[in-house]
């Protein structure tokens, strides 16, 4: 929790909020949902809607709740849960809370950016809205605050909490991943990188991180095979099921693998009016200068742009290995992949060289796992392995 000076920014930034939040109105999805609720019923709504149609948590507790969670107990509780988002920022950025007034400008400006990067309205007062995405995005930075200060090395209340404590967290973390196609994937995601590179490391963890972990997966494949997922995912006329592509893995037909994913994620790009791509060289052109001066992954400059280069040739070539002309788009996926490939080598070496000193060290860390964590998620749209 913010303390000292950076309180201020936080109460200000949510009293501001707590108003939005009072004028927003429902909309036409919000009145569908209290429509469920009150013909079926709480119980065979959730799960009518579990079955039929959307499995995440914030739909079941949109139509479970129903008519209970509008006007102003909606109001405070999604300010809440807007308060708790920015009050987490600094835990799982730097694995501390915020406290100086610089501090307190930091959450200025992120809210800013985030305001101007995200359909704010949509995303934070609108009631189904802000129940699938900043309340699923709560549920995950809650679960993951945690293990940043365990993997920082640093203690927190968890580490001494009960076996009651450990039991809710658990279920916590079955609720985050549950709560979001993209999020819950990433998360996934880092906790099996993280687990495998601490064991092969040499640490064990114990049962109170490993196991919330496990329940944080389980809750996301029960959303992912749902039967409402499906059904959603089938009106998709883009959409490549996960069995497609583990088929096209298993018998070893790569290049059409690699066609499929590059023109996909090229024609993501649509959907990101291109800033993830400026975003990404921004990534590179960053860890080449950090390499050309640091040297901090052994071999030369120029060895790594050859062979960025290599890469980069041979994937566009792969986009032209069959008759059907790629898309121009689908240039631009071989350089998001090859920037992708260049910031998880950089990470792995940064994690490795611990007596790496420059000042610039965590910065490069953190934009490099952000920038691995912005491609993969932009992937598991353009594969299908999101619905």
């Amino acid at each position: 929790m913010p303390t000292g000076r950076s309180w201020r920014a936080l109460a200000g930034l949510t009293l501001f909020v707590l108003i939005l939040n009072s004028m927003f109105p429902l909309l036409s999805d919000d009145f569908c949902e209290l429509g469920s609720h009150l013909r079926h019923g709480p119980v065979l709504a959730a799960t009518e809607i579990y079955s039929n149609w959307n499995a995440r948590v914030g739909a079941i507790l949109s139509v479970f709740l129903g008519t209970h969670l509008t006007g102003l107990p909606f109001d405070i509780l999604n300010t809440l849960v807007f308060a708790t988002i920015l009050a987490l920022v600094h835990p799982i950025l730097f694995a501390r809370s915020a406290s100086s007034s610089n501090d307190g400008w930091f959450l200025i400006i992120f809210f800013t950016l985030l305001s101007l990067s995200t359909v704010f309205g949509a995303v934070f007062l609108w009631r189904e809205g802000s129940l699938m995405y900043s309340w699923a995005l709560a549920f995950i930075l809650l679960h993951f605050t945690v293990y940043r200060y365990h993997y920082a090395g640093i203690k927190s209340w968890y580490d001494t909490a009960g076996f009651g404590v450990v039991i809710l967290f658990c279920l916590l973390g079955f609720i985050a991943g549950m709560s979001s196609f993209d999020l819950g994937a990433l998360g996934c995601l880092v906790h099996v990188c993280f687990f495998s590179y601490r064991r092969m490391n040499g640490y064990r963890e114990g049962l109170r991180f490993w196991l919330p972990a496990v329940c944080f997966i389980i809750g996301f494949l029960v959303l992912y095979t749902a039967p409402g997922t499906q059904i959603r995912a089938s009106r998709f006329d883009s959409y490549t099921s996960l069995t497609q592509i583990f088929s096209w893995l298993l018998a070893f037909e790569i290049p059409k693998f690699t066609e499929h994913y590059l023109n996909a994620l090229g024609r993501s790009m649509y959907k990101t009016n291109y800033l993830v791509l400026f975003a990404s060289i921004a990534t590179a052109r960053f860890i080449f200068k950090f390499q050309s001066r640091h040297h901090f992954m052994p071999f030369s400059i120029r060895y790594l742009l050859a062979g960025y280069a290599a890469l980069l040739i041979s994937l566009i070539g792969l986009l032209f290995v069959h008759t059907t002309q790629p898309g121009g788009d689908a240039l631009v996926a071989p350089v998001l992949f090859c920037n992708f490939a260049l910031s998880a080598m950089a990470l792995a070496y940064l994690l490795k060289n611990k007596l790496l000193a420059n000042g610039h060290y965590m910065t490069l860390i953190i934009v490099a796992l952000l920038h691995c964590l912005m491609i993969v998620d932009v992937s598991e749209y353009a594969v299908g392995i999101i619905p």
